[in-house]
């Protein structure tokens, strides 16, 4: 079980939190990195941990309509329902 206070809102901050930073961390890496290849690679990663981490966070609405939530195998509490307390 994952901490109280990492319950699904705060997931869903997180995720928000590090889309930002990918998309900074895509905005550095094609500023300081030379060659092409490299851009086009650390953008290309970016992009898809970017998404990935989207789409988690979209899932984890589901969480609050099934009362259940696990998150790499760990069960997530669910602040509004009552099986999560």
């Amino acid at each position: 079980m994952l901490p109280d206070w990492l319950d699904v809102d705060m997931l869903r901050f997180l995720a928000l939190v590090s889309v930002g930073l990918l998309v900074l961390l895509a905005v550095f890496s094609g500023w300081v990195l030379k060659k092409t290849m490299f851009r086009a690679l650390s953008l290309l990663v970016c992009v898809g941990l970017g998404f990935g981490v989207w789409w988690y966070r979209d899932r984890l609405d589901e969480c609050r309509v099934t009362c259940s939530c696990s998150f790499l195998g760990y069960d997530v509490p669910v602040a509004d329902c009552p099986a999560s307390a």
